[in-house]
């Protein structure tokens, strides 16, 4: 019987993990105050691009889903990064350049946005009135 070490099956899953996001999807790492990721991936119903970011004790997912023909849902999910809970006393604001097209506070952690057209939109992420983050997004026609 042959003995295989932890480390060679650590460094087998993460070649593995590495091939799977290059086959499956791509993560595209990009500039912000702190550390933020975009995973792309194929779904049944379409594109799905999640966004990853931390905004000081406040950690932030958004999931745009592309849906039938040119419109798109997100998911906002909002979490306490020391407690891990969802986060409630937040607002998302959703703009289209200066003007603000929705505006609503988190249920659960949760907003949800849906029938966005293909546009440039940023969400701007407020506690007690106070803009913790800022989120921006180009939804194009695919």
């Amino acid at each position: 019987m042959q003995s295989i070490s932890a480390l060679e099956i650590v460094i087998t899953f993460r070649e593995r993990f590495i091939e799977a996001i290059r086959t499956t999807g791509e993560v595209v790492p990009f500039c912000s105050v702190q550390p933020g990721y975009t995973i792309r991936s194929a779904g049944d119903a379409g594109e799905v691009v999640i966004i990853r970011e931390t905004f000081g004790a406040i950690q932030v997912i958004v999931e745009i889903i592309k849906q039938g023909g040119d419109c798109h849902s997100v998911v906002l999910k909002t979490t306490d990064v020391q407690t891990a809970l969802p986060k409630e006393d937040l607002r998302a604001n959703l703009l289209q350049g200066e003007t603000e097209l929705e505006s609503n506070k988190t249920i659960g952690g949760r907003v949800v946005l849906e029938g966005l057209k293909p546009s440039e939109y940023s969400i701007q992420v407020l506690q007690k009135d106070q803009v913790v983050g800022n989120i921006k997004m180009h939804l194009k026609r695919i």
